[in-house]
């Protein structure tokens, strides 16, 4: 789409920088976003998350160790979006 040449220093010491400066205005956008969460039901994570039908997303969600939260006196249970993913990670199969 678009063919950018430097050809002398002064241009590329002019991109370097401007490079830099950008992702230094962008990085507490960025650090803000990674340490957000978010906290979801169980429906949630079937649809968006796992992508299963709901009785496999149930035995998921009561596997041992599964993360989970009881918010107030609801009769369901939350997931923190960070903790699920997590879990994903740590119970992975491998050969």
């Amino acid at each position: 789409m678009f063919n950018i040449e430097f050809n002398d220093q002064a241009s590329k010491s002019f991109l370097e920088t401007f490079t830099q400066q950008l992702l230094d205005s962008m990085k507490p956008l960025i650090d803000k976003q990674r340490d957000h969460d978010e906290i979801v039901n169980q429906t949630y994570l079937q649809k968006n998350v796992f992508h299963c039908r709901a009785e496999t997303m149930a035995a998921i969600v009561n596997t041992a160790g599964f993360p989970r939260m009881q918010l107030g006196d609801k009769e369901n249970y939350s997931y923190s979006l960070k903790a699920v993913d997590e879990w994903v990670k740590n119970n992975q199969l491998r050969n």
